[in-house]
């Protein structure tokens, strides 16, 4: 519907300010349709995956997919550490439990997110110093063909 709007709107704007043919209009219109239909069905979808857990503080957290991709865990190395805005969607989706460290950080301290089962799933989210221990859940994106 968009891509049919928007293409109407060129057309009207080439007909009334540039005083173009009725004909090359409907043609450029035609072509900003097929332009923008195509920009919105190239956006590839993904599924995200979480790796193990382990606790750790905030610095041995930084390196964890470090250690993931060169291990291959589950057979792939483009682990990466999340911050807390992904990680906060992904516990939610998957059903995690418990206090998660995020790449989300300050100087001295960094974002903990808190997910409580016993409570109905209540989410939290701390800003802790960074050598505390949480655990720590690194994520990847499959994309879905």
């Amino acid at each position: 519907m968009r891509n049919v709007v928007l293409g109407f709107l060129a057309g009207w704007l080439l007909v009334r300010f540039f005083g173009m043919p009725v004909l090359y209009v409907c043609i450029f219109a035609g072509i900003v349709s097929l332009i923008i239909s195509f920009i919105y069905l190239r956006k590839e979808k993904y599924v995200t995956r979480i790796s193990r857990q382990e606790i750790l503080t905030w610095h041995q957290a930084v390196e964890f997919p470090a250690t993931l991709n060169s291990e291959k865990h589950q057979g792939f190395s483009d682990w990466y550490f999340p911050k807390r805005k992904e990680l906060r969607s992904v516990l939610e989706s998957h059903g995690r439990f418990g206090y998660f460290w995020t790449a989300s950080s300050k100087i001295v301290n960094a974002w903990v997110i808190g997910i409580r089962a016993s409570e109905g799933e209540q989410y939290e989210e701390h800003l802790v110093n960074k050598d505390r221990l949480f655990l720590v859940a690194c994520l990847r994106k499959d994309r879905i063909t």
